[in-house]
C-alpha cells in the first residue's frame, strides 16, 4: 500500500493526498489496513491517519516485532493514544502484560476505548507520569492536546498529575517486572532512567527510547552504557546524532 506518511503534510502533494482523509468522521472505528496490527480497530479521531492506515513508523513496528516475545511484560511510558501499546499487546499475547503509562486524561480515554473495541485482556492503563521521584507535579500540556511533559514552561497550560518511578512500582508496589520498556516522554527520559536504576541493573529489560535533545541523548546513552547496555540507533543515523535508540543488555541477545 502507498505510504502517505512518507510525504510531508506541509507539501502541496501531502495536503492534497490527505484532504479526503480529513472528511472521514472522527468517531469512526476503522480496521487497521496493513502492518503488524492489520485487522484491529482504531478510532480515526485518535491521531494521525497513519495509525489506522497501518503505515505509521513502519520501521519502529518491525523493531517491536523483533523485540517483544510471547508472554513478555511491556511498559509503554508516554503511551499517547496507545498505538505501540496495542502492538505490544498483540505481540506478547494473552499470557503477557502491557502497561500504558499515560498522565493525560484525553489520551487515557482513547487507550481505554482501543482496549474495549479490540477486546484486549492483557493491557491496562496506569494514570501516572514516570520520573525519578514519587510526588504530585505540574504537567505541561503541549501545543497539541495529546502531548505534554513534566519538563517545560510551567507558565502555560498545566494539569496536576501523580508522578512515580519504576523502581518503586516494581520492587515496592508489586508491579510486574518488565522485559521491554518503551520511553517517549518529551524530555523526561533521563529522569525516568534514573528512577529505574534497579530495574535496569537486575531485570535487564530492552529499552526503546526517544530522546528530545542532543544533551538528553548523550546523558541517556551514558546511563545505559554504565548499566552494561549496548546502545544503537533505530533510524539509520549515526549513533551520536540519532534521537531514536534501542538499548540491549550486553548479557542479553541483541536483535
Amino acid at each position: 500500500m502507498f505510504n502517505v506518511s512518507n510525504i510531508s503534510n506541509s507539501s502541496c502533494i501531502g495536503r492534497a493526498l490527505r484532504a479526503p482523509l480529513r472528511m472521514l468522521p472522527k468517531q469512526w472505528n476503522a480496521r487497521i489496513m496493513q502492518g503488524r496490527l492489520r485487522g484491529y480497530r482504531w478510532n480515526i479521531g485518535a491521531g494521525a491517519h497513519g495509525f489506522w492506515l497501518g503505515t505509521y513508523e513502519a520501521q519502529m513496528q518491525e523493531v517491536f516485532a523483533q523485540t517483544i516475545r510471547p508472554s513478555s511484560v511491556v511498559f509503554d511510558l508516554g503511551a499517547n493514544a496507545g498505538f505501540y501499546s496495542m502492538l505490544a499487546a498483540h505481540l506478547t499475547g494473552p499470557s503477557g502484560q502491557v502497561l500504558s503509562f499515560e498522565p493525560l486524561p484525553d489520551n487515557r480515554d482513547k487507550i481505554l476505548h482501543h482496549i474495549a473495541i479490540n477486546n484486549f485482556t492483557n493491557w491496562r492503563v496506569i494514570p501516572f507520569a514516570v520520573s525519578d521521584k514519587i510526588e504530585t507535579a505540574s504537567f505541561v500540556i503541549g501545543a497539541h492536546h495529546s502531548m505534554g511533559s513534566l519538563i517545560g514552561d510551567k507558565s502555560g497550560r498545566t494539569i496536576t498529575v501523580q508522578v512515580t518511578n519504576l523502581d518503586s512500582l516494581c520492587f515496592e508496589q508489586g508491579f510486574p517486572i518488565p522485559n521491554c520498556i518503551k520511553i517517549d516522554i518529551e524530555g523526561a527520559e533521563v529522569k525516568a532512567l534514573n528512577g529505574a536504576a534497579r530495574v535496569l541493573s537486575t531485570a535487564r529489560p530492552t529499552i526503546i527510547l526517544s530522546t528530545h535533545s542532543q544533551a538528553l541523548q548523550e546523558e541517556s546513552r551514558s546511563i545505559l552504557e554504565d548499566k552494561g547496555y549496548i546502545v544503537r540507533s533505530l533510524n539509520q543515523k549515526n549513533i551520536s546524532t540519532s534521537d531514536e535508540l534501542i538499548a540491549t543488555p550486553q548479557d542479553g541477545i541483541p536483535i
